[in-house]
């Protein structure tokens, strides 16, 4: 069986007015759980109005919070949590219903939020369920459990400012779900927006379960600034990721798994970079990629273009690539070349295509295919 393996394609080718309504103050406390409930109320410096039962801030950290709100909220552009700091046990937010694309988003940031919890956090919105935009900045940390949901055409956690940053604490899981083609975990990067999304936790569960769904999406295309770039990181000893594509990237986008983490990383769903890059490391065992389904058009595991870059490090045990590689095209401007390198060291690496289209590996490439064979391999 082979030890290592090294290989190496190149090619060379061508915010709304804010409402604030009339309405009665809906909280309710519970000493014997330590629980309080806003209904139809946020926790907002920028936008709470205390008088009708906000809260500009939130701070008890041995308390759960949860926050609900309806249809008939007459909110605005509010949300449950903008501009804000929190700091609870447990947190819940719901803001699962038909909006105005702004109420029924969860957590908003135009300017700075940090929310902490040392337990659980579950969201569930209609709408983007983390959102920030222009300056704003989220942070959530400290956490067991992270679950968000989002329910509409929706993002789970889309940053259109200058960054969200989630790390939980020791032996936390972050699980992000949405349902529509749209990325679970992404930005607007075509129109110029957004700066970087920073995961950490034990175990990161990213799925889009929607039709061509994406789990992780960035892009990045800024006239007015073309050295503008947009990034993602994850780090975790286990990270999971499904959808047609489980990463995609455009324009100056780059996305980073494990650089500095040992783990396992499952990818159910092709890579596809269409310039920018992705590098991901795979040490722990049980790591792999595969396409997304059987027919002809889901059946590439790893495709590069647009002088993109992908470079896949797998080094654990028993992994495997399912899929076609494939290279095309260059950059705009013919200056960077596609380049897909895999260098795979681990015993039993598997390389083989989808069912069905088994007679040989597809590698393509305009100008150049190159294979490194340092050993014996499965392939």
């Amino acid at each position: 069986m082979k030890k290592n393996i090294k290989l190496t394609l190149l090619a060379l080718g061508c915010s709304s007015v804010f409402a604030l309504g009339t309405l009665p103050v809906h909280a309710e406390y519970d000493p014997n759980t330590n629980t309080e409930t806003l209904t139809n109320n946020m926790v907002s410096e920028t936008r709470g109005n205390t008088a009708i039962g906000d809260y500009k801030s939130y701070e008890h950290p041995d308390r759960d919070l949860v926050i609900n709100w309806t249809h008939d909220n007459n909110r605005g552009d509010g949300s449950a949590i903008r501009d804000a700091i929190v700091k609870v046990k447990n947190l819940t937010i719901n803001t699962d219903f038909v909006g105005n694309q702004w109420d029924d988003k969860a957590v908003i940031s135009d300017k700075k939020t940090h929310i902490t919890a040392t337990g659980d956090i579950n969201i569930t919105s209609h709408d983007d369920a983390i959102y920030t935009e222009a300056d704003g900045t989220t942070t959530i940390d400290g956490f067991k459990n992270l679950n968000i949901k989002a329910t509409g055409q929706a993002y789970g956690i889309v940053d259109n400012g200058k960054g969200i940053t989630i790390k939980g604490g020791e032996g936390s899981t972050v699980k992000v779900r949405n349902m529509s083609g749209r990325p679970a975990v992404g930005n607007a990067g075509f129109f110029g927006a957004g700066k970087q999304i920073s995961i950490s936790s034990d175990t990161i569960d990213i799925a889009s379960e929607g039709d061509g769904g994406v789990a992780v999406g960035a892009s990045m295309y800024s006239a007015n600034d073309p050295d503008k770039r947009f990034d993602v990181s994850l780090e975790g000893k286990l990270i999971k990721l499904a959808g047609e594509h489980s990463i995609q990237t455009f324009g100056n986008a780059h996305v980073a798994i494990n650089q500095n983490t040992v783990g396992t990383v499952q990818l159910d769903g092709g890579v596809d970079v269409n310039a920018g890059s992705v590098k991901a490391n795979m040490a722990g065992k049980g790591s792999y990629l595969k396409a997304a389904g059987t027919s002809d058009t889901e059946i590439t595991a790893l495709n590069v273009g647009e002088g993109g870059l992908a470079e896949f490090n797998i080094s654990s045990d028993d992994s495997y690539i399912l899929g076609d590689l494939s290279v095309t095209g260059a950059s705009q401007d013919k200056k960077r070349k596609s380049q897909l390198t895999v260098n795979a060291s681990g015993k039993n690496f598997k390389m083989s295509r989808v069912k069905g289209f088994e007679n040989s590996l597809r590698y393509t490439g305009t100008s150049l295919v190159e294979v490194d064979y340092k050993a014996n391999a499965d392939l």
